[in-house]
């Protein structure tokens, strides 16, 4: 009996080993354009901005 039941637990481990699927990880990256952006000099007070390209591959 004890045999028997050792034996039908190992196979059912051996399924349940077999039956999981491997994860892969997205391959997706986030590549800038540029990074920095250098606005010179600026006058107190003034606003200024800059668009950044993101570009998601």
């Amino acid at each position: 009996m004890k045999k028997i039941l050792f034996t039908l637990f190992a196979v059912c481990a051996g399924f349940f080993v077999m039956a999981q699927q491997t994860v892969t990880p997205p391959s997706e990256t986030i590549q800038m354009s540029e990074t920095t952006y250098n606005f010179g000099k600026i006058a107190q007070g003034k606003p200024v901005t800059h668009n950044f390209v993101i570009t998601n591959t």
